[in-house]
């Protein structure tokens, strides 16, 4: 049972981390394992998950987040093994955080990633590259989050930054 738990926890975990929950489920989880207190070095370690995951190239993605994903069971692990009252605790949080990661959530996370790396392409130079990847995530934003929703404008206006930079013209300001 603590087995399944800790992996249960850390696909959750993995599943939230690139979605708009992320700062209330790293909160809760640093407190969890700080036992009521913030914890320090699992607020580094979140921070470096997340850092991991959305810099990860489209094809590495799933094999970044996989590794990952079997460090924080092993530290969920360690936690209920230190800490065995802490089994309640951390599956009510497993509780709270699956039904926020919903198919929605899923398609906006997996389109966070398109966001980074669109900007990245950019960045490097390949404006085109960039467009043509906020051109694609645009009406996905549209249909999963509505055509007002903050983030689909933002990706309204990376498509126009992108579209403008890559046919030559500057960007207003």
């Amino acid at each position: 049972m603590v087995l399944a738990l800790a992996a249960t926890a850390a696909a959750a975990l993995l599943q939230a981390v690139v979605t708009d929950d992320w700062e209330g489920v790293r909160h809760k989880v640093t407190r969890l394992f700080g036992r009521g207190q913030p914890d320090a070095a699992i607020e580094r370690r979140l921070d470096a998950t997340r850092d991991q995951l959305t810099a990860a190239a489209p094809g590495e993605v799933e094999t970044v987040r996989a590794a990952l994903a079997a460090q924080w069971e092993t530290r969920f692990a360690d936690l209920l093994a230190d800490h065995p009252g802490a089994e309640a605790e951390l599956a009510a949080l497993v509780k709270e955080i699956r039904p926020a990661v919903t198919a929605a959530d899923h398609a906006v996370a997996a389109h966070g990633n398109v966001t980074a790396t669109a900007w990245r392409t950019g960045m490097a130079g390949d404006a085109a590259g960039a467009r043509d990847q906020f051109a694609a995530l645009l009406p996905v934003r549209e249909r999963v989050s509505g055509p007002e929703h903050p983030d689909t404008l933002t990706a309204r206006a990376n498509l126009a930054r992108w579209t403008g930079e890559a046919e030559g013209r500057e960007p207003n300001r």
